[in-house]
């Protein structure tokens, strides 16, 4: 997992949190990105895990893509870079389809990623 980003078993409870931590507003630049796909394939194959909770802070979840990041790219890279987002955010939504509860804070997620808030089916 990425410094950046980990995923915090509670066994007793069976909840798994995916939290960002990226000061200061946890912009989504690569690292980023990798350690989101890592957390959410391993919290999608992990048995003990009956509900997911992404976490990015009490103020916001995160600012959006790493501007910064794109600076130094050519349009083809930032298509490419585009593309795995969103596969990383198809990735994540697709926790729906899973036999669990899955939750989103209220507030602070980037516009068009994932549901604020999706029941993946009956709670264990």
């Amino acid at each position: 997992m990425s410094e950046l980003v980990r995923l915090e078993v509670d066994e007793a409870t069976g909840v798994g949190t995916i939290r960002l931590d990226r000061p200061k507003m946890n912009a989504i630049n690569e690292e980023v990105t990798e350690g989101l796909a890592e957390a959410a394939r391993e919290a999608t194959f992990n048995d003990k895990i009956k509900a997911v909770v992404l976490w990015g802070g009490e103020k916001i979840f995160a600012a959006g893509a790493d501007i910064k990041m794109m600076a130094d790219r050519t349009p083809a890279e930032m298509m490419n870079r585009i593309g795995m987002m969103q596969s990383v955010f198809s990735m994540i939504d697709a926790f729906r389809l899973l036999p669990r509860l899955c939750e989103w804070p209220e507030r602070g997620i980037p516009s068009g990623t994932v549901p604020r808030r999706a029941v993946c089916g009956p709670p264990a």
